[in-house]
Order: structure tokens, then C-alpha cells, then sequence
């Protein structure tokens, strides 16, 4: 039996694949087809804890009864991988890319052992619950923190509230159109 530490995603990747297209399903395998399965998958993951207490899912890790969970995960990363594939996205560089620009939003100096968003550890952004650490301050002249920027999405009715934000040149937005350079409508990051 194969584990974690001895398969790369490459391998799992193509054994996948294999078992696909030996019943050739990938007639069926459009990336909307792809990420709506993989949505269905995640959400049988939620199943499994549904009406259960924090107690008793940590009893059931604990006594290692997890194979139906083991099993809806591997169904969930049987369709990452499909849709990583089909959209030519290299998962290792993607985890890569996205763990470094998570790093920069929650830097550990802000975010060790707090749950806020990183809107509210920046100060970006007023918290609605009270946490018993205020937000850090921030002179009103500075400007927000390098790697975001205030992005006003067109048709949100939340627009004049409370700006979504962008890592700056995140997408090549087409300032024109309103579109990424994809021409798909831009989105936040």
C-alpha cells in the first residue's frame, strides 16, 4: 500500500488519469463539471461531522475511526487533481504562489494564535466581534498594507459599505472592460 511520504501529487495525478480514462470518462470532464463535483465531494466531507460536538469528533479521530473520512478526501482530491489537470495548473507551484501570499497577509508577528481575516489584522478593516485585542493602529495618513489595495467590484450592492480587496497586480484587470486579461469578470483574490 502506497502512503503520503512515498507518492508525489505527479504519480497521484497520473493514476487518476489512468483510472479515468481506462473507463473513458473524460468526454464528461469539463472544468465546470470538475469543480462541481469537487464542490459535491467537499460538502459529503461536511456530512460526516454534521450534529456531532467537537468531543465527539475528537473521540472518533482518537479511537482512528476516520475511513469514511479518509475515503470523501480522496474523493475530493481525485477531482482537485482532475481539475488541476484539465486547467493545466501545477498544484506544487499553486501551493507555492498562494502559501507566499498568505504569509503576507497573515504575517505570524499579527496573526499567531488569532483567527481574525487579515482585513482586520491590518486594520484594514473594524472586527465585529470583540476579541479582546484591538486591531493595530494605523496613522491615518499611512497607507494601507503594501500588498493590498481597495477593489470596488462593479454591481455589488455592498460597494459603498465595505471594498473588497486585491493584492496589488493580482490579475492584470483590464481597467477598461472590467475583466481580467482572461476576459473573465474579475473577482476578488
Amino acid at each position: 500500500m502506497r502512503s503520503d511520504s512515498r507518492w508525489t501529487v505527479a504519480e497521484l495525478r497520473e493514476e487518476v488519469l489512468a483510472f479515468r480514462d481506462a473507463r473513458d470518462w473524460s468526454q464528461f470532464h469539463q472544468p465546470k463539471d470538475l469543480a462541481l463535483a469537487l464542490s459535491i465531494e467537499a460538502a459529503e466531507v461536511l456530512e460526516l461531522f454534521r450534529f456531532k460536538s467537537d468531543a465527539e469528533v475528537r473521540a472518533q479521530v482518537e479511537k482512528r475511526d476516520v475511513t469514511d473520512l479518509g475515503h470523501e478526501l480522496a474523493d475530493v482530491l481525485y477531482w482537485v487533481l482532475l481539475l488541476s489537470h484539465e486547467t493545466g495548473i501545477d498544484l506544487a507551484q499553486a501551493m507555492e504562489e498562494k502559501l507566499a501570499f498568505n504569509a503576507r497577509r497573515y504575517p505570524v508577528e499579527l496573526s499567531r494564535g488569532r483567527k481574525e481575516k487579515y482585513t482586520i489584522l491590518h486594520g484594514l478593516q473594524e472586527t465585529s466581534e470583540p476579541t479582546g485585542e484591538s486591531a493595530p493602529e494605523r496613522d491615518s495618513d499611512e497607507p494601507p498594507h503594501p500588498m493590498l489595495k481597495p477593489t470596488l467590484m462593479p454591481g455589488d450592492p455592498r460597494r459603498k459599505a465595505a471594498p473588497l480587496l486585491r493584492r496589488s497586480g493580482d490579475c492584470g484587470e483590464d481597467a477598461r472592460a472590467g475583466t481580467e486579461s482572461s476576459g473573465v469578470p474579475a473577482s476578488p483574490a
